[in-house]
């Protein structure tokens, strides 16, 4: 609904008590002529005055009732066009009080047919053409003072809005502003109602302005759980595209129904700097659901009979071994373990819960286990000659690091930390290793798996053959020194 504006009253009372000073203290009085007076100038001030005062009244009395009823008691029934066509016809009514006032009591006329003919067709007209007349004329104001144009980003705010309106100018004529939101709404403003709202051009300040995407999760899904999982996978959407926002993504609470609980992603990114909000929303969206997929989340769904039936449940517990099994099947660098290997590790391994910014494994550190993301983001260092962190890439929920050491007991060759709150899982030498000694040819396959993501990390394709089989090689003959298996 759109409320009506409310008037500022200060100004026009303050003009009006002047002229009305000036006209009952009779300072200009209308006096016979007589060779020494200016009778003239005695006229024209003398009507300046009256005519003054009475206009004046009256737009005080129109800024009291705009203020006080269209903007008070009336607020919240002023949105259709009959209302607005009412307060049309009020404006109009109290200016032909005026004009009556000054025909009966300024220029001493009698009030005969012609003047009422003359009133009722000012208030028809009046009431017809006020809005128009006033959307050109503040529409010549921004033609004249350009506060903003074509392309760029505006902000409009004012204590008669329901909320802030942000969106990019795509069309401005003589009578209105056509805004398109960063949801894709086209907004039509009249330039009378704009120019009463305050105006911040936010592509003339560069600044990045607020966007938000919601997603509902169900009431079994923990609220710590569910904050890290959609900050990860934000900031790996983020990271996807390139952005580094200068104000931290927020995730919050908003509601709960009997749907389950909402939580809402507020982040600030400057509009169309490379890419439109919708794309930068959807890049979240794709991520965001990939991260709740790898930790076993999905999204709420209604809890009636058809539906229920229908979709399953699988909102992940990370202390059930069942669970931690699932996870770790769909593992790359397990895809060759069997159900009773993977139900066995998963016995075993340990999980890590680990905060923004924790140092997980240092570059050149001895270590001897591998860690597996169930959820978060994690960031890849190496260091330079110089001694400097080179960043080369993120860990995903799904992905996993530190395996050259668990198989082949090499320092670690990178640092990885958090750059979200994480879950882990550490697999062990020492969890491996029965499994290992009753299969030998595990150790085969870990090492043509491994070669093979080397291989893609490197983008060797013209020589993966070859380099492909000697790597191998060479991890192969590692992980059996390392386990005595040979």
């Amino acid at each position: 609904m759109r409320y009506s504006r409310t008037s500022p009253i200060f100004f026009p009372f303050l003009i009006f008590l002047v002229f009305l000073l000036l006209a009952v203290t009779g300072v200009f009085e209308l006096v016979p002529p007589d060779e020494t007076s200016t009778y003239m100038a005695d006229h024209i001030f003398y009507y300046a005055v009256n005519v003054g005062a009475w206009i004046f009244g009256a737009v005080f009395f129109n800024a009291l009732v705009t203020t006080f009823i269209w903007g008070g008691f009336l607020k919240q029934s002023v949105g259709s066009r009959r209302n607005q066509m009412l307060i049309d016809f009020t404006a109009i009514f109290i200016y032909a009080l005026s004009l009556s006032g000054i025909i009966t009591i300024v220029l001493d006329e009698r009030l005969n047919s012609f003047w009422l003919i003359l009133l009722l067709m000012f208030v028809i007209i009046g009431t017809a053409s006020r809005r128009r007349f006033l959307t050109i004329f503040k529409g010549s104001f921004f033609s004249t003072e350009n506060p903003y144009n074509i392309g760029d980003w505006i902000e409009l705010s004012g204590k008669n809005l329901h909320e802030d309106i942000t969106g990019e100018v795509i069309d401005i004529t003589k009578r209105s502003t056509v805004l398109q939101t960063d949801e894709g709404k086209i907004i039509f403003l009249p330039n009378h109602i704009i120019y009463d709202y305050v105006i911040k051009n936010i592509s003339g300040t560069q600044q990045e302005i607020k966007h938000s995407v919601k997603f509902t999760l169900d009431f079994s899904v923990e609220v710590d759980r569910a904050k890290r999982v959609l900050l990860a996978g934000t900031v790996n959407a983020f990271t996807e595209l390139g952005i580094m926002p200068m104000q931290d993504t927020e995730i919050l609470v908003t509601q709960t129904s009997d749907l389950g609980v909402a939580y809402t992603v507020n982040f600030w990114i400057k509009p169309y700097d490379r890419y439109t909000p919708e794309q930068v929303i959807d890049k979240i969206n794709t991520f965001v659901l990939e991260h709740l997929h790898h930790s076993g989340l999905t999204l709420a769904y209604p809890k009636n009979d058809v539906f229920y039936n229908e979709m399953p449940l699988r909102q992940v517990n990370l202390e059930s071994p069942a669970e931690r099994k699932k996870i770790l099947s769909e593992n790359h660098l397990l895809d060759t373990f069997t159900d009773d290997e993977l139900e066995r590790l998963s016995n075993s391994i340990v999980q890590w819960e680990n905060k923004k910014n924790d140092i997980i494994i240092k570059q050149n550190e001895s270590g001897d286990s591998m860690f597996i993301v169930v959820e978060g983001l994690l960031q890849v260092y190496v260091n330079s000659n110089n001694g400097e962190h080179i960043p080369v890439g993120q860990i995903t929920p799904g992905g996993y690091f530190g395996e050259m050491s668990l198989l082949t007991g090499e320092a670690r060759s990178a640092t990885v930390t958090a750059e979200t709150d994480v879950i882990l899982f550490e697999v062990k030498q020492e969890h491996l290793k029965d499994l290992l000694k009753e299969r030998p040819s595990m150790a085969e396959e870990l090492g043509i798996t491994i070669a093979k993501r080397r291989d893609v990390n490197l983008h060797k394709i013209e020589e993966a053959e070859d380099k492909n089989h000697n790597f191998y090689k060479e991890v192969l003959g590692k992980i059996k020194s390392f386990f005595n298996l040979e």
